[in-house]
């Protein structure tokens, strides 16, 4: 994953650091409601 540092001695481009912001937001929530419909599915049966 790419920061604000430097990464493998070259900067960062535009496209890594939208990927780390998906990443960091987006996958979290998305992968958090799977668990849930999984849990509840779970339950149900």
């Amino acid at each position: 994953m790419c920061g604000d540092e430097y990464n493998g001695g070259r900067v960062c481009t535009v496209g890594e650091g939208i990927m780390v912001k998906f990443y960091t937001i987006k996958l979290p929530k998305f992968l958090g409601g799977i668990v849930r419909a999984m849990l509840n599915s779970f339950k149900k049966g």
